[in-house]
């Protein structure tokens, strides 16, 4: 199983599809937090909306990433459905 999850961790590193996320992300941040003074409460609300909508595109954009040939492939591999 732990071999499984670094396989997958491996190959969406390579595709770069993680880049344009993590960077919308460190651009919130630093302009959220850079403006003094800020509320604690209304920040956090803020980070955890933006933080849904970006964990949501990493989702969207791993799904797409693996094709069926590969999926399948690595299905026999495992032996198992529910493993995979």
């Amino acid at each position: 199983m732990k071999n499984l999850l670094i396989y997958h961790f491996k190959c969406y590193l390579k595709s770069y599809k993680f880049l344009l996320p993590f960077l919308v992300y460190l651009i919130y941040l630093f302009a959220a937090y850079g403006i003094m003074p800020f509320a604690i409460v209304s920040s956090f609300s803020e980070s955890a909306g933006v933080l849904f909508f970006i964990m949501a595109t990493v989702g969207f954009s791993y799904a797409e990433l693996e094709n069926q040939v590969t999926e399948q492939l690595v299905l026999l591999r495992v032996n198992n459905d529910t493993r995979y």
